[in-house]
């Protein structure tokens, strides 16, 4: 019954991050694949209002 012990712990191992550039660019690919460029005109059309002058 004593044939296993808790002596030598063991720590957590390093996480392994090699493959995670190939994740990335996988999902940059999926994403530059599946997004569609607007292609309408908006029909609110936005305009900045114009200053003449500053007041203090």
């Amino acid at each position: 019954m004593g044939k296993f012990s808790k002596t030598g712990k063991r720590g957590m191992p390093a996480l392994n991050t090699s493959s995670l550039p190939d994740l990335i660019f996988t999902l940059l690919f999926f994403f530059m694949m599946v997004t569609t460029m607007r292609e309408v005109q908006l029909k609110v059309e936005f305009k900045v209002p114009q200053a003449t002058e500053l007041e203090n």
